[in-house]
């Protein structure tokens, strides 16, 4: 995966925002009843990741993930745009306390809805909650998508599994992989394995 300079990351957000706003601002405004203000300006993926995490009303953060499953838009359309603010949105969203709703049901929607941008967020979000040391959201979707048949989930769900690897447990990544090694496409196997020794890379493609 393409890393990223701090320019290209500002040039996306705005991107996000640019793509988001409109509905973006009409929901704060019901949900804030805050009035339109020339001032307001337009939110970057990180002004909504910060708004998410200042939301001590659990049914605000329950309407703001409604939000990103239903809105209008699709405020994320391409890989560049889902990779950002969906570990920072949705994955932040899947770490805080709430009682309303079903995450696993709202991201399982994602991850069914046939819309090839909406499963990328479904996987690429758990890079968050890898990142917290929990890693049941990344094994659900990565064997979920293990047999999509687009390459960008190929990528994604390999690197999600590498993060898993990296973040919270090699041997849980290769029991993964012994489990799915043979269903898996080479482009995942080879994302999934890249922080590997290079002779248990070796082994692994052998296989």
């Amino acid at each position: 995966m393409k890393q990223h300079t701090k320019e290209e990351l500002d040039t996306v957000s705005k991107s996000v925002s640019a793509v988001i706003f409109a509905d973006f601002q009409l929901y704060l405004q019901e949900v804030t009843s805050a009035p339109k203000s020339d001032t307001m300006m337009k939110p970057t993926a990180q002004d909504l990741a910060a708004y998410l995490e200042s939301l001590r009303n659990e049914e605000q953060r329950q309407q703001l993930m409604r939000f990103f499953k239903t809105g209008k838009g699709d405020y994320a359309n391409n890989w560049g745009l889902v990779d950002l603010s969906a570990p920072r949105i949705i994955g932040r969203w899947l770490t805080l306390p709430t009682r309303l709703g079903n995450r696993q049901e709202m991201v399982d929607g994602l991850a069914a809805s046939g819309n090839l941008w909406r499963e990328r967020i479904s996987m690429v979000c758990t890079w968050m909650t890898t990142r917290m040391g929990e890693p049941s959201w990344c094994l659900r979707y990565a064997e979920m998508h293990l047999h999509h048949k687009h390459d960008l989930m190929h990528k994604a769900v390999g690197w999600m599994l590498r993060e898993l690897g990296k973040q919270v447990d090699m041997d849980l990544l290769r029991e993964f992989l012994k489990q799915h090694v043979h269903e898996m496409s080479r482009t995942t196997l080879r994302y999934a394995i890249e922080k590997m020794p290079d002779e248990e890379r070796k082994y692994w493609m052998r296989l």
